[in-house]
C-alpha cells in the first residue's frame, strides 16, 4: 500500500537524488522507486492518510479512522468486516 505522502520521496529516489536532511525533521512518506524498476520492496505495509479533519491509519488487517479532534474514532477489522 502507498499513499500520496510517498509520491515525492519516490520521485526523488527514482531520479537518483537524495532528500536533504534537516535536524529534527522527518519527512513523511516512503520511497517505493525500487518497485517501479522491478526490484523487491521490503517495508511494513502500513499507510497514513488524511482528508480535511479525517485521519486514517491502515494495515492489511485493520483500519483506524479519527474524525476530528474529539471523535468519533472508528476501528475496522478488514478481514472480517
Amino acid at each position: 500500500m502507498v499513499s500520496n505522502y510517498d509520491f515525492f520521496p519516490t520521485l526523488i529516489g527514482y531520479l537518483g537524488l537524495s532528500v536533504p536532511s534537516l535536524p529534527g525533521l522527518i519527512p513523511p512518506g516512503r520511497d517505493y522507486s525500487s518497485a517501479l524498476t522491478g526490484e523487491p520492496l521490503e517495508w511494513e505495509n502500513v499507510i497514513f492518510y488524511e482528508f480535511e479533519n479525517c485521519r486514517t491509519i491502515r494495515t492489511n488487517e485493520w483500519k483506524l479512522v479519527a474524525n476530528g479532534r474529539t471523535g468519533p474514532w472508528e476501528l475496522y477489522d478488514l478481514m472480517s468486516d
